[in-house]
């Protein structure tokens, strides 16, 4: 059945395709690893990168192959020159795709001023190097670097490199304060409430470490949490601290029941409610003002996880009223990967101490002294200032806007498919950017692998409720999702 799109239409590729070529579903689950078949093509001569997904705590491997660079012939080093010669070493960090960057056309985002059409996402779309035999439906997991943004990170690599020591240290250096402040503003903080971490998980870490729990306090969390949030939490639990977890209630339960359950399970014992802002698995976004209430009256920090709604959905933590906030940037802020922020109110600074201890920042008194461990990637920290002022020019507002537009999208066609629950909330205000449903009586690796027959699409396998996920993105267009659609519709008929 065709499925009318919204604005102009891109030839889709052909469904049905033949079991030899077809392509499958990027699975990103803890049960079974995924193998990333779509390398760039200096790099499947070099290396052969395998994934193993969340779970599954195993290191990202690379065999090593014949090197270009190293094999390549003294006639055609010379041919490079000199200038090629000394950057050997920092060109063998950046993809071909880096080097071609300057020669990319990007289309001029100020020219469209508040437009909000198509024409101006479809321009939006042309800043992202997406390969277009790819539905990429993933964002939630990991979100494409735009092109502005990898240029940026490009020429500070390249000048970190043209006098490292100098550079990192020197004029560089100083800008992570700027990145800081723009991070802020994003929070509605002060530049003094946040340090810039490499993710979420890092930033709960630090949270669970710093708090000083000891043996016989409870901490409460929900049964959504991601490994990466949940992991401090069970490694403490190891050593004598109770967690407690209060069911999330997927539809069609009544939503206030989460809040009742929430504070039933507080006791004498409970030191932090530690809550995600958005679940990751079936996309709720949970009631953090209530819960922030209900912490302060029970004189409780309220500790969240908040990997997805900063750059989803605009967010304001002063009016969240919670203790600290940590996030990735490199989701739905499209920052480059390997960046995040930690907010941390002052009022649970002198308790909460850090994990790293380098110089003299630890004993600072802002929140600059959990981001103060000792050299770091300092391009990608940069770089995610580029990212955040990327988003700043397409507005917070606007990115909201059309991420709802297609969620709305979405969520209506999955509607009208016999076999779909939805487990995302469809109330307004309930939910954002993640869209998770499951098929009676189809397994969602099942489901999953008969979708990859139809076309490439990278979706996220939430195998605890047996269901798939599915992120809406900013790039995006209308005829992406019409694409799964139609492939959901094919393989339930």
């Amino acid at each position: 059945m065709a499925r009318g799109g919204l604005g102009t239409r891109l030839p889709p590729p052909p469904l049905r395709r033949s079991r030899r070529r077809a392509h499958r579903p990027f699975l990103e689950s803890g049960h079974r690893p995924a193998v990333c078949h779509r390398l760039g093509r200096a790099l499947r001569r070099s290396a052969s990168l395998h994934y193993y997904p969340l779970g599954k705590y195993r290191p990202l491997r690379i065999r090593p192959g014949p090197d270009p660079l190293v094999t390549a012939s003294r006639r055609s080093l010379l041919r490079w020159g000199l200038q090629s010669v000394a950057a050997l070493p920092l060109t063998r960090r950046l993809s071909p795709l880096l080097a071609a960057l300057p020669e990319i056309p990007l289309p001029d985002l100020a020219s469209f001023k508040d437009r909000d059409d198509e024409e101006f996402w479809q321009a939006v779309r042309r800043c992202f190097p997406l390969d277009p035999q790819v539905v990429y439906l993933n964002n939630g997991s990991l979100g494409p670097t735009p092109l502005p943004v990898l240029r940026s990170l490009a020429d500070l690599t390249r000048e970190i490199a043209s006098d490292p020591s100098e550079k990192m240290w020197g004029p560089l250096g100083n800008r992570l304060e700027e990145v800081r402040g723009k991070a802020a503003a994003l929070l509605g903080v002060a530049p003094d409430d946040v340090a810039l971490t490499r993710n979420t998980t890092e930033g709960i870490s630090t949270v669970g470490l710093g708090l000083g729990l000891t043996p016989g306090d409870e901490v409460i969390t929900t049964d959504q949490e991601h490994p990466g949030g949940a992991g401090v939490w069970q490694f403490l639990e190891g050593r004598g601290v109770r967690r407690v977890t209060v069911p999330v209630p997927l539809p069609p339960a009544p939503w206030e029941s989460f809040l009742e359950k929430l504070e039933a399970a507080l006791t004498a014992r409970t030191r932090v409610l530690a809550l995600p802002h958005l679940t990751f698995g079936s996309g709720h976004l949970l009631p953090l003002r209530e819960a922030a209430t209900l912490a302060k009256q029970h004189r409780l920090p309220l500790c969240v996880d908040g990997a997805h709604p900063p750059g989803m959905l605009p967010v304001d933590l002063q009016s969240l009223g919670c203790a600290t906030y940590a996030s990735s940037s490199h989701k739905w802020l499209l920052s480059p990967p390997g960046t995040g922020t930690l907010f941390v109110a002052a009022e649970i600074r002198e308790r909460l101490a850090p994990r790293v201890f380098t110089g003299t920042g630890f004993t600072g008194k802002t929140a600059r002294r959990y981001d103060d461990f000792g050299t770091r990637n300092l391009a990608e920290v940069l770089a995610q200032g580029a990212a955040l002022d990327f988003h700043r020019a397409i507005g917070p507002e606007r990115a909201w806007r059309r991420i709802q537009l297609l969620t709305g999208h979405l969520r209506k066609g999955l509607q009208s498919i016999p076999r779909v629950r939805i487990l995302t909330p469809l109330e307004s205000g309930r939910s954002g950017g993640l869209t998770t449903f499951a098929l009676k009586g189809i397994p969602h690796d099942r489901a999953l692998e008969l979708l990859g027959k139809e076309a490439h699409f990278v979706l996220r396998a939430i195998p605890e409720l047996d269901a798939i996920r599915v992120s809406t993105g900013i790039y995006n267009l209308p005829e992406e999702l019409d694409l799964l659609l139609s492939a959901v519709e094919g393989i339930v008929a």
